[in-house]
């Protein structure tokens, strides 16, 4: 089984679905960019994990603004070098509309809405994945039911618990199919490491691809 091989059978058999709304997250870069404070020399982070990503802009808030006025559509700027030229790229908008806009489209792709954290010495925003509050339920991305009175995690028969495993591992091997389309020359060992599980569930998630595509 080559790279190549994995790749064919990736494109035909596998279908990606945008589970976090592409357009604001790069708003929420971009608006990190022009009002991060740039007296801080810490960077701009962006983390993407199994259930969240999460954009950290370094230097706290500017005078006078809080949280609840950001959210509000309150716009402080910090850079108006920056903003005028992100507005004239046609990057941004009407100023003190992003995060508004924002929280706006995350609600309505079905997601939580999004966490603002800090502020005092830097800012977090975190978008959370795959959660939809319907009822006074969390229903999770892997089929489980986070209600009120505890957790239901499949019926008396197991069957939905045996579903949660199935979509847990169709997960990583998509994971492992998107790591191996940027660096398809690295090895077993790597792609363990960049999707922090060990070796030997690697060697079995190639095992079970090879099986699927009946490759030799």
């Amino acid at each position: 089984m080559t790279i190549e091989e994995i790749l064919a059978w990736e494109s035909k058999n596998v279908e990606f679905k945008e589970n976090l709304p592409e357009k604001s997250i790069r708003e929420l870069i971009i608006n990190a960019m022009v009002h991060r404070s740039y007296l801080d020399h810490g960077t701009i982070q962006v983390a993407v994990y199994d259930n969240r990503l999460e954009i950290t802009s370094p230097g706290k808030l500017p005078m006078g603004q809080t949280m609840e006025r950001m959210k509000e559509g309150y716009s402080k700027i910090r850079n108006e070098a920056l903003a005028h030229a992100f507005a004239y790229m046609n990057l941004t908008e009407h100023w003190g509309s992003g995060i508004p806009r924002i929280i706006d489209k995350v609600k309505a792709a079905g997601l939580r809405e999004p966490e603002f954290i800090g502020g005092e010495v830097d800012l977090r925003i975190n978008i959370y994945r795959g959660q939809v509050a319907t009822n006074n339920t969390m229903i999770n991305a892997n089929g489980t039911k986070n209600g009120a009175n505890g957790v239901k995690c499949g019926d008396d028969d197991g069957t939905n618990s045996a579903e949660v495993s199935l979509n847990k591992e169709q997960t990583q091997i998509e994971k492992l199919l998107q790591i191996i389309e940027k660096n398809p020359s690295a090895t077993q060992a790597y792609y363990a490491e960049k999707m922090g599980i060990s070796k030997r569930t690697v060697s079995r998630m190639f095992v079970s691809l090879q099986e699927r595509c009946n490759w030799k």
